[in-house]
């Protein structure tokens, strides 16, 4: 309890009733009609309960995550998560002082993005096989979807969860996998298929140290290059990268809209810190994502043809010579090439223009960039940041105008060096270096600090 804002007794009360949750739960006692009424007295102010029935399963212990054991009470919300909604017990008492704010993993927002992008009228649709660090993904969607309208399905592996949300995509449904590196690995063709047969899908990488099984529970960024060139064949993609909780909600959502609107894949790279971090989250009334109004929904008196094979763009049928495969495959890569002006996002922070260091970065990793270099700027170092919101459509233009002169270029991520190998490509008078763990975990500010200092001319 020392990590949370809580007074002694919170701390005691939460550690006591953990406890007693416990020890009824091992006994078989879940429907406790005592251990109910000791969660209802000690839930939190904002997460009201329904008076005649405050729950609506009974009390578990989950130990969804080896390493820390939680209680999860299942209720419903009044306001923005009016859905079935799991709260980790051990974090009930640190909630933010300001309103309009719930206490969210970056998993859980990724189901909450979902929610808000569809809406009262559109339909999820999520397949997916768990995997270690995305579960939670599943976990949430399984108690959430079906209770507005959505569907859940766990699929016998992740060839057929990519394979189903295609499907689902064409039929006008926000579909949805989540999954991490492995998984990824088996879902590579599949992305190719939705790509080819223009499917609006979005597909949740929760990164973990790799390669192969690696490191289930510890995080990696090793999959970038994978979800820009993981499929045979040529197609454009968008690769979105949230550093918080909050921005991995918000780009849920985006991955929703720009798959609907440019009818293409969209990946969503989170890696296991951002995935398992806690933050509170303010969740914002966003529109519903409308359909594609060119997109005619398979099943609504619609008679469609789908393939991989190449195809004509009129009727979609099969088409195999040369002139048509030029044809089609320029269109899949001028979707995002014709838009990539109002696709890329990045963040800047400090003066790139004047900066000697230019520290590239993104995900978990930007979070110590930031610490790094606000205490260079404080030291009157002239260093600046770059954060990559969207990996691909890779933002080529601000860099080739940063190139101006010379300066160094470090890029900071936690792989031999994937993304650095982009920034090379459009960097030519500058020094592009890298800093790089393998896996496992994310540079301290510290580390970054001194990587700067070594590239400061004084």
């Amino acid at each position: 309890m020392r990590y949370v804002a809580a007074t002694k007794d919170e701390a005691q009360r939460c550690r006591w009733t953990f406890y007693e949750a416990v020890k009824a739960w091992s006994r078989g006692l879940e429907n406790s009609a005592y251990g109910l009424r000791q969660f209802k007295a000690l839930m939190f102010p904002c997460a009201r309960m329904d008076g005649q029935k405050p729950f609506l399963s009974p009390l578990k212990a989950a130990w969804t995550v080896p390493f820390v054991g939680t209680i999860e009470v299942q209720g419903r919300r009044e306001g923005r998560l009016k859905d079935l909604t799991c709260y980790n017990f051990f974090w009930s008492f640190m909630m933010t002082k300001e309103k309009n704010k719930v206490l969210l993993t970056g998993n859980d927002a990724v189901v909450e993005g979902l929610c808000c992008a569809a809406g009262d009228n559109r339909r999820i649709v999520y397949a997916g096989y768990p995997i270690t660090p995305a579960s939670e993904i599943a976990t949430r969607a399984s108690a959430t979807l079906p209770r507005r309208g959505g569907a859940f399905i766990q699929m016998e592996d992740e060839i057929a969860s990519i394979q189903a949300i295609s499907g689902a995509g064409l039929a006008g449904a926000i579909a949805v996998t989540a999954t991490s590196g492995p998984g990824f690995s088996l879902m590579s063709e599949g992305l190719g298929f939705a790509a080819m047969i223009e499917s609006p899908i979005i597909c949740v990488n929760v990164q973990r140290g790799g390669p192969s099984t690696g490191m289930p529970t510890w995080m990696g960024q090793g999959d970038m290059m994978q979800a820009r060139w993981g499929t045979h064949g040529d197609r454009s993609v968008i690769v979105l990268v949230p550093n918080s909780v909050e921005e991995t909600f918000l780009l849920t959502y985006e991955a929703c809209r720009l798959s609907q609107k440019y009818l293409m894949p969209v990946a969503v790279m989170l890696d296991e810190i951002t995935g398992h971090m806690e933050e509170p989250v303010h969740l914002p009334d966003l529109p519903p994502v409308p359909l594609n109004p060119d997109f005619e929904i398979i099943g609504k008196g619609h008679r469609h043809h789908r393939t991989g094979l190449t195809h004509d763009l009129e009727e979609n049928l099969p088409r195999i010579n040369p002139d048509v495969e030029e044809k089609l495959v320029r269109h899949l890569l001028d979707k995002v090439k014709k838009n990539a002006h109002k696709i890329v996002k990045y963040e800047v922070y400090g003066n790139p223009e004047d900066a000697e260091v230019i520290v590239i970065c993104y995900g978990s990793e930007s979070r110590s960039v930031k610490a790094a270099v606000k205490q260079a700027r404080r030291k009157r170092w002239k260093v600046a940041m770059v954060r990559l919101i969207t990996a691909w459509p890779f933002p080529k233009d601000f860099l080739r105008k940063l190139d101006g002169r010379k300066r160094a270029y470090l890029v900071a991520e936690i792989n031999a060096g994937q993304i650095r190998i982009e920034v090379e490509r459009y960097v030519k008078k500058g020094v592009v270096k890298g800093l790089n763990l393998m896996g496992g975990r994310i540079h301290t500010p510290g580390e970054v600090l001194e990587a700067i200092n070594e590239n400061i001319s004084r």
